[in-house]
C-alpha cells in the first residue's frame, strides 16, 4: 500500500473539500506574528490532516495549495518562502 501524497495539481473542488480552513483554525493560526509563519503553519496543519504525516520538504507542497491557503488568510503566497522548514525534527 502506498502512502498518500500531495498531487501537483488539485481541482478547485479538492482544495475546497480538503484544504479550507475552519473558523477555529483561522482563530488559532494568527498566534504567530510573522506572515510567513502563519502561512507555513497553515500548510503544515492542512497537509498533516490530509496526509496523516507532514510533507518531507517545502518543495513537496504544490504552489496551488500554498496559494489557496494564502487567499484564505489574505496573505501573499510568496510569504511561504520565508517559512523555515524544519524537516530534520521529523527525521530524528
Amino acid at each position: 500500500m502506498a502512502y498518500p501524497h500531495l498531487n501537483i495539481h488539485f481541482s478547485r473542488e479538492e482544495l475546497i473539500e480538503n484544504f479550507t480552513l475552519t473558523p477555529e483554525e483561522r482563530f488559532f493560526l494568527p498566534q504567530w506574528r510573522q506572515e510567513g509563519c502563519v502561512l507555513g503553519c497553515a500548510v503544515l496543519l492542512k497537509t498533516f490532516l490530509f496526509l496523516g504525516y507532514p510533507p518531507p520538504t517545502k518543495e513537496d507542497v504544490p504552489a496551488s495549495l500554498v496559494s489557496w491557503l494564502g487567499q484564505q488568510l489574505d496573505l501573499n503566497p510568496s510569504e511561504f518562502e520565508s517559512y523555515s522548514w524544519k524537516s530534520r525534527r521529523w527525521n530524528e
